[in-house]
């Protein structure tokens, strides 16, 4: 068996003697972010338009919003239609570019960890950045990519199986027979639960399977289909390891959480202290976007445009404290894989020595 504590001691010195690795983790940890949205009342958008039913808005913001938008409520018809369909486009292929980017540099970034992580183990040596940039720029990071493909289909398939589920439980509240109501409720959250159970099973499953996988592509230079093939035939005969490691970071994972939560709120001074600059450095590509897109569209439009994007430079200077917090993570929980993938192939290398042993 292998020993949690050693890859655990291991992988809390490599992230602390390898500070190069933070960069990487960084980027995984910004790229693994979801962004959120604000939505609000849209009705008033339009209300110059619907006649007037209700009379003026109340309310200092509510005068503020009639004002704002009063330019592009005020806007023809003829122009207010491809202006709209114009800046959504605008924003998909401003949103496309940069997912794309984000999706490089994940996956440049997850290659190049472990391969640092391994150089750092067999050699001992550490390279700058640019030398780990390219380490990870790579066909492997193109396979890595092709393996959360792969790995990503059942779960594809499975979301789209809820959807009967949520069509049975729609027509058996509709139904106006109670012989035909309450079974069919009760048969769809039966089936509900039962797919929520099937889909934390199989998330967990999956999850092992890419991060062995990634690592067998990575390091023992295996294509996409020969890595899977090799990571199922590994977890068959070294389950109970993976296993445990799995549990010791499932652990990890609780406490982390709660440690994050616990920084977040007493990080709260130091937010409002970053607030100032984070303003002043979305500010000013704010201010520069919203000059452009005021060339081409109603004053409501550019300044909502300019928001969009430069609100995540805002929020990622804010809260670049837990940004870092999550660079640690990510490089603490690469090296422990790689770590354990380590162990693990030592293992069975160690097996089939002996096994070799025994029939000779």
């Amino acid at each position: 068996m292998i020993d949690p504590i050693k890859i655990l001691k291991r992988s809390w010195h490599i992230l602390w003697n390898y500070r190069t690795l933070w960069l990487f983790g960084l980027i995984l940890a910004l790229t693994a972010s979801g962004g959120g949205g604000a939505g609000g009342n849209l009705d008033n958008l339009f209300s110059y338009r619907t006649g007037g039913n209700g009379g003026p808005p109340s309310g200092t913001f509510e005068r503020w919003l009639e004002e704002f938008f009063r330019p592009l409520a005020q806007m023809p018809e003829s122009q207010l239609l491809p202006t709209l369909i114009a800046l959504v486009i605008t924003l998909i292929c401003i949103f496309g570019v940069v997912g794309i980017a984000l999706a490089v540099a994940r996956y440049v970034s997850q290659v190049a960890l472990i391969r640092l992580v391994e150089d750092y183990e067999v050699q001992g040596s550490q390279v700058s950045f640019r030398q780990g940039w390219r380490l990870g720029w790579s066909r492997k990071a193109w396979q890595v990519f092709l393996i959360d493909l792969l790995l990503g289909l059942p779960i594809f398939v499975l979301v789209l199986l809820i959807l009967p589920i949520i069509g049975l439980l729609i027509a058996g509240a509709s139904a106006q027979t109670p012989a035909i109501t309450v079974p069919a409720v009760i048969i769809g959250i039966g089936l509900l639960l039962l797919w929520i159970l099937v889909l934390i099973i199989l998330g967990v499953v999956i999850g092992v399977l890419g991060e062995i996988a990634r690592r067998a592509c990575v390091l023992q230079d295996m294509g996409v289909i020969d890595a899977l093939r090799h990571t199922v035939g590994l977890l068959r005969h070294q389950w109970k390891n993976v296993g445990l490691m799995w549990l010791v970071m499932l652990g990890l994972g609780i406490g982390w959480g709660i440690a994050t939560l616990i920084l977040f709120v007493l990080l709260i001074p130091l937010y409002l202290l970053l607030a100032f600059p984070a303003l002043v450095a979305a500010g000013l590509p704010g201010l520069l976007i919203y000059g452009l897109a005021s060339l081409f569209l109603a004053q409501p439009l550019a300044v909502l445009t300019a928001l969009i994007l430069v609100l995540p430079l805002f929020f990622l200077i804010v809260f670049s404290p837990l940004m870092l917090l999550g660079a640690w993570e990510q490089v603490f929980l690469s090296s422990l894989w790689t770590l354990t993938y380590r162990e693990i192939m030592a293992l069975e290398s160690a097996n089939s020595v002996n096994t070799s042993a025994q029939v000779g």
